[in-house]
Parts: C-alpha cells; sequence; structure tokens
C-alpha cells in the first residue's frame, strides 16, 4: 500500500482523505521527530458542498420548507463529524463556503435591491435573521434541535400518534433514500437513528449505478447524497444545479428540484455581473434564498487536501491562496533529506 511505503519513507508525499489515518496513522517516531509535516494545501479555484443531503421538493410531503427545516434540525452533524470522522471534516455553512461570496451576516443594501423585488416568495426572516445551521455539543442526543423540528412538523400540518409522524388523514411521513455506495448508506443510517425519534419511518435503498442512475432520472427518491462543485467565481454551473429550467430535466444537476423566481433571477445577476460588487451582492443574495428555503442539508464544504509529507524540501516563505504551490515552487533540500536518510539508517 502506499500508505505504508510512505510510512517507511519511500514516498515523499501524499494526500490523506481518509479521516481515521488522519487522526491516529501517523503517529509514528518519525513525527514525534518533527521528520513528518501534517498541513492542508491550498485549493479555491474551485468552492461549494462535496457532501450533502438533496431534500426532493418534487415530492408532496417535502414541498413546505418548515418539512426541510425540520428535516435539516434532525441531523446531527457535529456528532457525525466527531464520532465516526475524527471532527476531520468543516461543515458547509454555505453554497459557496470560506469566500467572501457567502452569505455570512445580514443582506447589506445592494442584496436587498436585489431581493426587494422577491420579496413575496422569499421568507421574512431572510431580510432580518443571519442563517445559521443547527449545531450541538457532539455528545448525546441534541434534544433541543428535535423538539424544534417536531414543532415545525407539527406547524406543517404533521404530529405523532402512537410513535408515527402522521397527517390529518392519518398517512405516515415516510423517507426513501438512494444510495448506491456502502458509504452513502452508512451516513443515511446515522440519519436514520435520529429521524425515528420524530416518528419518522425512513428506508435506504442501495442499489447498483445503472439503477441509481434510472431512479434519479425519474426523480424516485426523496433523498440522495450529492456534492455541488462551484467555480470560483461561479459560472454556468449554476443553471445546471440551481435553475427552474433543470428542475424537471432527466439526469439533472437540480436534485432537490428547485423552481423559484428568485432563484432564477440571482443565478442571471452573478453571471452577468462585471464588478466585483455586483458579483458579491448576487452571490450572497442567491446563497441566502438557498439556505433558508432549505432544499437541502449541507454537510461537507470543498476544501483544501490535506497532505502530509517527510520534512526534505524547501518551499516559500508564503503560500500561493488559490493553490498551493506543490510541486512546483519547493525544491529538495540536501541537508534536510541527510538528516532524516541518516535518522533512518540508524533506526531512530
Amino acid at each position: 500500500m502506499s500508505r505504508e511505503a510512505f510510512r517507511k519513507g519511500l514516498v515523499d508525499y501524499r494526500q490523506e482523505s481518509d479521516p481515521g489515518f488522519w487522526a491516529t496513522g501517523y503517529d509514528i517516531p518519525a513525527k514525534e521527530k518533527g521528520w513528518l509535516v501534517m498541513g492542508r494545501n491550498n485549493f479555491k479555484p474551485y468552492v461549494g458542498i462535496i457532501s450533502g443531503l438533496a431534500l426532493n421538493t418534487r415530492r408532496e410531503h417535502l414541498k413546505d420548507v418548515r418539512v426541510r427545516e425540520a428535516l435539516t434540525l434532525a441531523l446531527d452533524y457535529d456528532w457525525y463529524n466527531r464520532a465516526i470522522n475524527y471532527n476531520f471534516y468543516d461543515r458547509a455553512e454555505s453554497y459557496f463556503p470560506g469566500t467572501f461570496l457567502a452569505a455570512t451576516e445580514l443582506p447589506g443594501a445592494g442584496e436587498r435591491a436585489l431581493l426587494d423585488a422577491y420579496r413575496d416568495e422569499l421568507p421574512p426572516r431572510l431580510f432580518t435573521q443571519r442563517f445559521a445551521l443547527p449545531h450541538s455539543s457532539g455528545f448525546g442526543r441534541n434534544r433541543q434541535a428535535l423538539v424544534r423540528a417536531r414543532a415545525l412538523l407539527r406547524e406543517a400540518g404533521w404530529e405523532v400518534r402512537d410513535g408515527v409522524l402522521v397527517n390529518e388523514h392519518g398517512e405516515p411521513f415516510e423517507l426513501a433514500f438512494l444510495a448506491n455506495t456502502a458509504g452513502r448508506q452508512r451516513t443515511f443510517l446515522l440519519y436514520v437513528n435520529q429521524l425515528q425519534r420524530l416518528g419518522i419511518e425512513s428506508r435506504i435503498r442501495l442499489v447498483e449505478t445503472s439503477q441509481y442512475v434510472n431512479l434519479l432520472r425519474d426523480f424516485n427518491f426523496d433523498v440522495v447524497a450529492t456534492a455541488y462543485g462551484i467555480a470560483f467565481p461561479p459560472g454556468v454551473e449554476l443553471i445546471a444545479y440551481f435553475h427552474s429550467r433543470a428542475a424537471w430535466t432527466p439526469q439533472t444537476r437540480n436534485l432537490s428540484g428547485i423552481e423559484l423566481g428568485a432563484v432564477d433571477a440571482m443565478i442571471r445577476h452573478v453571471l452577468n455581473a462585471r464588478t466585483v460588487e455586483e458579483l458579491t451582492d448576487a452571490s450572497r443574495a442567491l446563497d441566502r434564498i438557498l439556505l433558508w428555503h432549505y432544499y437541502m442539508i449541507p454537510l461537507i464544504g470543498l476544501e483544501g487536501p490535506r497532505v502530509v509529507y517527510w520534512d526534505k524540501f524547501g518551499r516559500p516563505e508564503r503560500d500561493a491562496e488559490f493553490r498551493t504551490s506543490f510541486p512546483d515552487a519547493w525544491w529538495y533540500d540536501p541537508a534536510k533529506a541527510a538528516r532524516i536518510e541518516q535518522g533512518l539508517a540508524a533506526g531512530d
């Protein structure tokens, strides 16, 4: 394995994407001696979400934004990240996480000028509250979020009877999760346990790739894992991801079935922006609308790769902001390398 070859000093540099190995796999004497360096490289040509759960608003029971917000509250991300992933990942709090395009504060004057024309189809709190995803201690059951989720479901016409969440006609609230890998199935399993506490019955359909593609084509799912890699600055991929014209297109990337005039308009403003200010206002407005409508449950934000390498290199004092300069601007340092090679030869 390349990982073992690296640990023995046969490979100098590798990217590590496994949370468990990042947390414990490099606890070897070489790390204690300072011969191994672990860090995160810059990578910003693309931004977005590399893991999230798209909620299919084409389904009748997922059309109500209060229901989608309740489902978002029910997922205890902090527990999942701590217990399963060693706190390896950063949660995506935006569709443009970690950039100046993210809607992290209340809308400014430029945003309001864009949003005011669509007040009738936007939630009032979008203008008065800062959006924030639920957080927990990462331990326990996050009861406060579940209480709030149950209240929202009740407002939307769903209540628990004999342990089952039903509507006024006694029809149960059910969710069908679609997965084509064991990793996605594992993510869903953790979520299903929380949903049961709300009286929601869920099932996970683990299917092979061709069936998975056909089910997506027919929009035959309630929840599916997805990713939204977005160019920086954003480009025409926004149309495929979020525009109304893609909502009913087979094999669309608009998995949530988003059909909203305000979203279409903000995409148009983003693509037609001619200044940084125009791009910022339009992108933040788009981000804000998508977040407040709870079309998906964001999990992991796109970030620079985690890397580990033997300290045999010289490198610039300042790293490139958008893409780490390895290997183009790094150089082999004979003195550093000799120190490590001599130590390894001596069995240190």
